[in-house]
């Protein structure tokens, strides 16, 4: 039996996982880890609390009951986002939903925290909050006019994933995601010029 420790990593987890699936020292683990992030996805497509706590539970059954799947080619957070997104697209067919509204709960804050990254480091706590005001409300009103733009933000910063990965869930060749991407960052970029000008970095 594995010695469960908050130090694991992501594949100490998963290797433990297959040799004693049923282990509730370990699901506990991987549900603190990422429970919070897979949570905070649901509530970025839109969903209601109640919804997005369900679809979370049971993204974390679908990956504990199939953990032997998992293979390592992504990040575990990322493999949680592929199990995610087939959640939440197989509840938009069942609800019977054409359009959802993109939202940014206080759980992306690490979203938040790497455009602002990108932009600049500032000198004091409050200028570090205002920085990252003026992302979220940008960003915000990027993702309604940018769906799928926003998604590839989202899936290469939150979630950690290659560009093999976001071809994979966009589905386009590896090439034209590069380009997308390319495009995605060059449209994001003036609507954060004001967030730029508050640090003074032009």
């Amino acid at each position: 039996m594995a010695t469960i420790s908050q130090e694991m990593t992501d594949e100490a987890l998963v290797e433990a996982l297959r040799a004693d699936p049923q282990n509730p020292g370990l699901h506990s683990l991987l549900y603190q880890r990422y429970s919070k992030l897979i949570y905070a996805f649901f509530r970025y497509k839109g969903l209601e609390k109640e919804n997005a706590e369900d679809l979370m539970h049971e993204v974390f059954f679908k990956f504990l009951t199939k953990s032997q799947e998992f293979r390592g080619e992504s990040a575990v957070k990322t493999y949680l986002y592929v199990i995610a997104n087939n959640k939440f697209l197989d509840w938009v067919r069942s609800a019977g939903v054409s359009r959802v509204s993109l939202t940014l709960p206080e759980e992306m804050d690490s979203l938040i925290d790497g455009l602002s990254a990108e932009i600049s480091t500032p000198e004091t706590a409050e200028l570090a909050a205002e920085l990252k005001r003026c992302v979220r409300r940008i960003f915000a009103r990027y993702a309604r006019d940018n769906q799928l733009c926003s998604e590839i933000i989202v899936l290469g910063l939150l979630m950690d994933a290659k560009l093999k990965q976001v071809a994979s869930v966009i589905d386009k060749s590896h090439g034209a995601t590069r380009e997308y991407l390319r495009r995605c960052r060059a449209k994001l970029k003036p609507l954060l010029a004001p967030c730029r000008q508050l640090q003074g970095t032009g």
